[in-house]
């Protein structure tokens, strides 16, 4: 169930975000403690509920670690959580907009000849 998990994180690429965020000197030193702390409460071997209990004692492990992470990104600005996306300030509409403007468009008249067709000529020459 962990490995599952784990597979899901990483594939989502929250790892590297979560990474980038903790060293990042704009985000407070409380709201980093939140996911250190929830990474401690898993690999510590004390837990509120007993790991005697095989599926029990995993829950809270599992519960709390996406607590923390899901907490932590709530918590952190959107204007630096941005930055490390490279999305910073700018949604989808924004650059299909600004893409747009930047297109050249060249106005003209156009006719379509068919040239498999002999041109019809004035019969009364």
């Amino acid at each position: 169930m962990l490995r599952i998990l784990f597979s899901f994180i990483t594939m989502s690429g929250i790892p590297r975000l979560l990474y980038r965020l903790i060293f990042d000197k704009r985000v407070s030193s409380k709201l980093k403690l939140i996911p250190i702390l929830a990474i401690l409460y898993v690999l510590l071997p004390t837990d509120f509920l007993l790991d005697a209990l095989p599926l029990i004692g995993r829950i809270d492990d599992i519960f709390l670690l996406v607590l923390g992470i899901i907490l932590f990104l709530v918590m952190v600005p959107k204007e630096i959580v941005r930055d490390h996306l490279g999305t910073r300030g700018k949604s989808t509409l924004d650059n299909e907009e600004s893409d747009a403007r930047n297109e050249k468009i060249i106005d003209g008249e156009y006719t379509i000849t068919d040239d498999d067709k002999p041109e019809e000529r004035d019969s009364r020459n």
